[in-house]
This record gives C-alpha cells, structure tokens and sequence, in this order.
C-alpha cells in the first residue's frame, strides 16, 4: 500500500510538472513586430539666385590682352568668360530661364592680305555656321566700311531663334583684316533682340576698344 502510494504521488508531481511547464508556455511575452524605420524627409530644393540685373548705364569694363589671338578689347566687368580652344567668349549672367547677351572674339593668321571679296566669302562661312545653330534665321542689314582697329570691317546683321529658350534674338558678325598681325579678326555679338538696341552701347564700347598686340 506505502508502495503504491508513492508511485501514486511520482505520476501526480509528473502531472503537476507537465502543467506548469505548460503554463510556462502559455504565458510567455509574444516576439515584438519589428518597429518600421520612418522615410527621410526630404530636403526642399533650394531656390536659385535672382541674378540682379545691372543698368547699362552702370557697365564698367575690364582690358582684356589675349597674346594667342593677338587681340586686346575690353568687355562688362560682371560677364562671364566662356573658356574656348580658339576664341574668347563672354556671356551676360541672368537668371535661369532667360537668354543672355553673348560676346565672342577670335582671329586667324593669314599669309597675304585678303580682298572683299575674300572677307565676305569668311563672314558668310560663319554665318552658315549660325544658321545652323539657331532656327528662323534671317540675314539683316548688310555693311561695309565699319571702323575697327584702326581700319575697316564688313558688318551683317541678322535675327534668329534661340534654341534654349525660344526667344528672339538679334545678332551682329564683323569681320576685318589687320595688316599689322596679318590676321583677320572676328567680332560676334547676340543678345534678345528687345534688348538688342540698348545693348548696342555696350557692342561699341567693345568694337572701339578693339586693338592688336
């Protein structure tokens, strides 16, 4: 009877041990869901600058001496200088969107004088070349005998398209031979053509400025 008595109480600690280990499970803190990371807050885009626009009457001006193109000529302190392999270029700052007034100067050596003819023929291969870059171009008013570098030049005007912004543009190409450096020298200058008229103070500042090295 002891004997069975003991077996009888060994089977219940045996019940009662499956039970709490049972309870043990049931009441166990269930795994957490994983906290979600939060999506960055993007930054807001910067505004750009206004670029402030200067009067034409307030220019000031800078010499410019380019021994490369054998040139000296002065052009608005507060453009931009658009480096190039074979000519020298300035660019009105204005604010994004807007199209700027453009300066561009270059030259070549050539082995004898050339004749009109000859100079005409190299004005209208630069402006085939414009044509190309600018969309409803036409040929404007057509000159000879304009003063620069103490000589004379051959002058066309045209108006065109700019293909960044859609504006209307005016532009002015003059080409002259200086004896003195043996070259023939190339003045182009853009600018939209509603400002066109105004600008044209700040086209002969430059061009009378215009001098060999």
């Amino acid at each position: 009877m002891r004997k069975a008595l003991c077996l009888l109480l060994a089977c219940l600690m045996l019940l009662l041990t499956g039970c709490g280990s049972n309870d043990k499970n049931n009441d166990a803190e269930p795994t957490p869901e994983p906290t979600a990371t939060p999506e960055p807050t993007p930054e807001p885009t910067p505004e750009p600058s206004h670029v402030p626009k200067v009067a034409i009457e307030d220019y000031q001006y800078f010499l410019l001496t380019n021994s490369t193109l054998a040139v000296i000529f002065k052009y608005p302190s507060h453009w931009i200088n658009k480096p190039g392999k074979s000519t020298i270029s300035y660019v009105e700052p204005v604010d994004p969107g807007e199209t700027p007034a453009r300066l561009a100067v270059t030259s070549k050596v050539v082995s004898e004088r050339p004749t009109e003819k000859q100079l005409v023929a190299q004005l209208d291969e630069f402006l085939a070349l414009v044509q190309e870059q600018y969309a409803e171009y036409e040929a404007g008013e057509f000159k000879k005998d304009v003063a620069i570098m103490e000589t004379t030049g051959i002058r066309q005007r045209y108006t065109a398209r700019d293909p960044d912004t859609n504006d209307p543009i005016t532009g002015y190409a003059l080409v002259c031979y200086v004896r003195a450096s043996r070259r023939i020298y190339l003045l182009h200058f853009t600018a939209p053509s509603r400002s066109y008229d105004e600008l044209s103070t700040v086209i002969d500042v430059i061009r009378e400025s215009m001098s060999t090295t």
